[in-house]
């Protein structure tokens, strides 16, 4: 007899232990980090994030029945560190790479589709990009752990990374100072 109580009493504990933690887990708020990614998404210190992707992320969450969401900007770098860690739970716009198929889990349908850009100063004379030849003489900035298509993938390119949140404003600067002579944005939404 006293057998099958400790057993009832072991299941009891379980049991309880299980739903502490499901209270635990949907108390907690969903962590979603992201990076500067304008018009799609911005840094808004009042509801950390905003933009048409943060709006329809939250649709997403309300159907899903999630309604304590916390967005967070941080650089990308950091960005895929956290979800590799699991300090983050989810990302918005997050460009599906080969490195990263396999670690994450992406729709089976894009959201959206684009084509990366190349800014150059105005005094610049590429106007075209015809082959890589046109881009091995370019002390080229990226931004850190982001999205690089196939051509901006070739060993042979002078990349400097940047790692700041505002990617843009840096790559900027440092183009009117002629320390980089072309900036990767592989999103050109955001340029301005």
């Amino acid at each position: 007899m006293s057998g099958i109580i400790h057993s009832i009493i072991k299941v009891a504990i379980i049991v309880f232990s299980v739903l502490g933690i499901i209270a635990q887990v949907q108390a907690e708020p969903l962590r979603v980090r992201f990076f500067g990614n304008p018009p799609h998404v911005v840094s808004d210190h009042q509801d950390g994030a905003k933009g048409p992707a943060v709006e329809y992320f939250r649709l997403i969450a309300k159907k899903m029945g999630i309604t304590d969401v916390v967005f967070k900007e941080l650089p990308m770098a950091r960005l895929l560190s956290y979800l590799e860690k699991g300090k983050s739970d989810a990302a918005i716009i997050l460009a599906k790479a080969p490195g990263r198929a396999g670690m994450f889990a992406y729709p089976k349908e894009p959201y959206f589709s684009i084509r990366s850009a190349i800014v150059v100063d105005h005094s610049n004379p590429l106007r075209e990009i015809k082959s890589l030849d046109d881009l091995l003489p370019l002390r080229i900035a990226v931004y850190a752990k982001a999205y690089l298509s196939p051509i901006m993938r070739d060993k042979r390119l002078k990349i400097t990374p940047l790692y700041e949140a505002d990617v843009n404003d840096v790559a900027y600067g440092l183009l009117l100072h002629k320390r980089i002579d072309a900036f990767y944005s592989p999103i050109p939404y955001g340029l301005h």
